[in-house]
């Protein structure tokens, strides 16, 4: 706050003489008032008029006659001569636009004298020729210029000398009121060599309070202190970069005792005792203790509504602490969570976690599923899932590590050194909405759990707890699939410690079990055995071969045999066990060597003749117990498989591909009954314990045709591609699954297209039109449908 100045109240001195036409003028000054005039535009309102009066004579010292006119021209200087011009009369005077007074402008102000005597209001816009006056008085060397005329812009002498420095009377420079307010109420400021400084004036607390308030606008927004330091900004004279700039710094205090210790309990730099609160008739919607509002911020890098520097030094550092209340970031002022993030529309980035010595440098983890940007250093980040057709929100969690280490580990700790055996350490739950405002279970087909690699699925688990590895659409309790053809091995159990690797299967959970493995206490021998462990109710053993014997037309028959039982003794009653093959030769085989060769035969008849049923291997059925006998279990077919040591790959059973001849070719078929798959109790129509590997055919070709071995097709070409599909009618059943592998189908769509007039879904054509899509599709025996789609 500045010190005013009041007006002189006596004339000084004679200014100078100046002959202009036929007379003769002296100038003296009368008074001048000047206030604190700021150029900040803000302070506008402070632009008052100054009052100027001064006497004219002519040669003879004779004052003008009375309503004569003369024409003044002022302007205000920062020396006595020479020096800036920083403000002058004139009709299109702002600022510093006319200056020096001697431009031909006109900016003469026509003044009518009194007995000689005249007064002028500078800064008084309402006159003509005269500007405002924004021009802070309060800084020391401000001098004023006068030239006379006879008109508004000709006939004008020189400037007056000497120039005329503007004072201020006596009293001015200590005023006792303020626009009705008591010096006493005014916050005190001095002038120190660090910059202004705030004074109590007494060793309490001052306390500084606005008068009350009268009526106000409704409409209106009222702010009782208002700091503005933006009208005109600030500007730097040199060309030097800021570390950091201010524009009001409330400094840090150091408090200490005169005597013992004292502990302070809280101690802050700026404290807000709280909300403001309401009084009688009033209500507020919203009360905040504190409230940044923000604006567009022009040529900044980063702008914050809210910086909370670093803490240090203290036993414990925060940025920041809420000691109670919710905390809602983003569009939600009435956060419902202890804290609530929220937007008007989901952000791949909500919450992210970063330190300076990670530098994996994956800036851009996104493709056509999931969209999130990292930068780098980002360890951590939680956003929304969004991108890909799959809708918006959703949380996407994303870890990513700085080298060979996991990305994301989720570890989850009971608290109990004795928990419940039911009670998990981690819990996954997936459901889905009950149509209003609960939730309710997912349907069996629906799919609960996905896990894939990088955005190709290798794990789903439906509703009905079925699995399927690389089936999206298991259909039974375990669905092994594979796109790949990277193992032939659907199943690997080993044990690294030396125990059996066993396989247990129960009718029901802790009965009728039966386990199936390798016996590492007996020779290495796989068995089935009617018991949850090998070696003690041992049903099945493959551990040695016996010579086929007694060869007949039709059958190969053993001889009768009579054997003496005993308890966990293993019998086999029929051996296929050739001698050992020798090659002297060194030219690799290239032709499949069987150790028992079962040759093909052609049945001909002399007439037409149709079999039903025609195998080469036929196996009656399964042996069946009589009298006295109870077969604890029944084989039609049992293989006993051995250590075959090397050879690259072993077969169980090895069926080789049907070709030719025949109208339909099947590799196997299983007439009646479940099968199963490393289960010995199949309850679906094919039960599999184990992984399933399927034939991918990838093409890069535009237009390709599927075949009847076709199950998996990826198309690689990222151009426009078509996928004909073969008539449906007669392969009822016969499933295709087609993958965009050239991640261009948004741009380039894959056209499915039935044969002829069939249709797709009911449709003439279906397209998949997502990067990295895919269908899954069905044939009906008539027309083709869609099972699975990206």
């Amino acid at each position: 706050m500045k010190t005013p100045l009041s007006t002189l109240s006596a004339p000084l001195r004679v200014m100078k003489k100046l002959y202009v036409a036929e007379f003769f003028a002296v100038f003296i000054i009368v008074g001048l008032l000047a206030g604190y005039f700021s150029l900040n535009a803000a302070s506008s309102t402070r632009n008052k008029p100054l009052i100027f009066q001064g006497r004219i004579t002519d040669n003879s010292y004779v004052p003008l006659a009375d309503s004569s006119t003369v024409y003044l021209k002022f302007a205000f200087y920062d020396a006595s001569s020479g020096g800036n011009c920083l403000w002058t009369t004139g009709t299109n005077a702002t600022g510093l636009t006319n200056c020096p007074i001697t431009n031909s402008i006109a900016r003469g102000i026509a003044t009518t004298v009194t007995r000689g005597i005249f007064t002028v209001n500078l800064g008084d816009s309402t006159v003509t020729n005269m500007p405002v006056l924004p021009l802070d008085f309060n800084a020391s060397g401000i001098y004023i210029g006068v030239t006379a005329c006879t008109s508004a812009d000709s006939g004008c002498d020189a400037e007056m000398t000497p120039r005329v420095r503007v004072g201020g009377s006596a009293y001015a420079y200590n005023a006792d009121e303020l626009d009705g307010i008591d010096s006493a109420r005014f916050l005190k400021f001095h002038t120190t060599a660090t910059g202004e400084t705030v004074t109590s004036g007494t060793a309490t607390s001052t306390v500084w309070q606005a008068g009350a308030y009268s009526a106000q606008a409704v409409t209106s927004e009222k702010i009782d202190l208002d700091f503005d330091f933006a009208t005109n900004g600030l500007q730097y004279t040199t060309g030097a970069d800021l570390a950091t700039q201010r524009t009001m710094l409330i400094r840090s205090r150091t408090y200490s005792a005169t005597a013992a210790t004292q502990t302070l309990t809280h101690a802050s730099t700026l404290g807000i005792l709280g909300a403001p609160t309401v009084g009688a008739n009033t209500a507020i919607t919203n009360a905040s203790s504190l409230r940044v509002l923000t604006a567009a911020v022009g040529a900044a890098t980063n702008s914050y509504g809210l910086y909370v520097d670093a803490m240090t030094g203290a036993t414990n550092n925060y940025a920041a602490a809420f000691a109670s209340g919710n905390v809602g970031i983003g569009s939600d002022v009435t956060p419902d969570y202890v804290l609530e993030l929220n937007k008007t529309t989901a952000i791949a980035n909500a919450f992210s976690m970063s330190a300076d010595d990670v530098a994996h440098g994956l800036t851009a983890l996104h493709n056509g599923t999931f969209r999130q940007q990292l930068e780098t250093g980002t360890f951590f980040q939680i956003g929304a899932l969004n991108g890909g057709g799959l809708g918006t929100g959703g949380a996407l969690l994303t870890g990513v590590s700085d080298s060979d280490s996991p990305g994301l580990r989720i570890l989850g700790v009971m608290g109990s050194n004795d928990p419940t055996d039911s009670t998990p350490a981690i819990y996954l739950s997936g459901s889905k909405s009950n149509g209003t405002t609960g939730r309710t279970s997912l349907g069996n087909a629906e799919t609960v759990l996905y896990v894939s690699n990088d955005e190709s699925g290798i794990l789903f688990l439906n509703g009905s707890g079925d699995l399927g590895l690389g089936d999206a659409s298991p259909n039974g309790t375990l669905d092994l699939l594979s796109a790949t053809a990277a193992s032939t091995t659907a199943i690997i159990l080993t044990h690294t410690n030396g125990n059996d690797p066993v396989i247990n299967f129960e009718i029901a959970e802790g009965t009728g079990a039966y386990s199936f493995g390798l016996d590492n206490d007996d020779g290495d021998q796989l068995k089935i055995s009617a018991s949850g462990t090998l070696g003690t109710t041992d049903m099945y053993a493959i551990d040695s071969r016996a010579t086929l014997a007694n060869v007949t037309a039709h059958r190969f028959v053993t001889p009768a045999i009579t054997l003496a039982s005993a308890a966990g003794n293993v019998y086999t009653t029929f051996f296929i066990d050739p001698s050992t093959l020798t090659y002297t030769g060194t030219i690799p085989v290239t032709t499949q060597v069987e150790t028992v060769n079962i040759d093909q035969q052609s049945i001909t008849d002399a007439s037409a003749l149709t079999i039903d049923d025609a195998a080469l291997l036929a196996i009656d059925g399964a042996p069946a117990g009589a009298g006295s006998v109870t077969i604890s279990d029944s084989y039609a077919l049992k293989i006993n498989t051995a250590t075959a040591a090397g050879t690259t790959r072993t077969y169980g059973l090895y069926v080789d591909a049907m070709t030719g001849g025949a109208g339909t070719h099947y590799a196997a078929a299983f007439a009646t009954g479940n099968v199963g798959i490393l289960t010995t109790t199949p309850n679906e129509s094919l039960d599999v314990s184990g992984s399933i590997g399927v034939l991918r055919t990838g093409t890069a070709a535009t237009t390709y045709t599927a075949t009847a071995t076709d199950y998996y097709i990826g198309m690689t070409s990222t151009s426009a591609r078509t996928l004909n599909l073969p008539t449906a009618a007669s392969i009822t059943g016969r499933v295709y699954i087609i993958k965009d592998e050239g991640g261009n189908a948004g741009t380039n769509n894959i056209t499915i297209d039935p044969s002829g007039a069939e249709t797709i879904d009911g449709s003439a054509t279906n397209a998949i039109n997502a990067n990295y899509g895919f269908r899954q599709i069905i044939s009906d025996g008539t027309n083709w449908m869609i099972m699975g789609r990206e």
